[in-house]
């Protein structure tokens, strides 16, 4: 497939599969912005894709300041998404028994509020035929041991992607 100048946002795009994703459209010809909240792994990135078709935002997730910031940066190059991949998510597997608050707290912020607020944000920033994209899991519909933070904020995931493709449908598709 040819993206030549189709603009894309990847959240958390500094490694992994956002990473690799990035890599993968800016073969492919695209415009891409990736996200993450530390700027060494971001300028890590930038060294190993070395494209002048990429963008490295700062940008946390978890923040819904952040998020805001981050819709402003990317209105302000003037440049509708093609596609937005919600991508940026964090795991960390325990027993119930041992799930603090804090960890609970960061996996919701940023594997659930992330994802809602940064479509949210991205929305107006869409092309009319835009394609969005989330990274959920398996472990959304499965019951393995020590992972029910992580599992339920994927299949929190895959509820927001379901309700909207329902409410982004009516958007122009090329």
């Amino acid at each position: 497939m040819d993206f030549t100048n189709k603009n894309v946002l990847i959240t958390g795009g500094s490694t992994g599969i956002g990473f690799a994703t990035a890599k993968a459209f800016i073969e492919k010809g695209a415009n891409v912005f990736i996200t993450g909240k530390n700027a060494g792994n971001l300028a890590k990135a930038a060294t190993q894709i070395n494209s002048t078709k990429l963008m490295t935002i700062v940008s946390d997730t978890a923040d819904v300041a952040s998020i805001s910031a981050l819709a402003k940066t990317i209105s302000g190059t003037e440049k509708k998404l093609d596609v937005l991949f919600l991508n940026a998510a964090i795991g960390k597997y325990a027993p119930i028994t041992e799930v603090s608050e804090e960890d609970f707290d960061a996996h919701f912020n940023t594997n659930v509020k992330g994802v809602f607020f940064t479509l949210q944000k991205m929305i107006p920033l869409l092309k009319d035929g835009a394609s969005v994209l989330f990274t959920s899991s398996i472990v959304a519909t499965t019951s393995g041991l020590n992972g029910s933070v992580y599992s339920a904020t994927k299949a929190a995931v895959s509820s927001i992607g379901r309700i909207a493709a329902n409410e982004l449908a009516p958007k122009k598709s090329e």
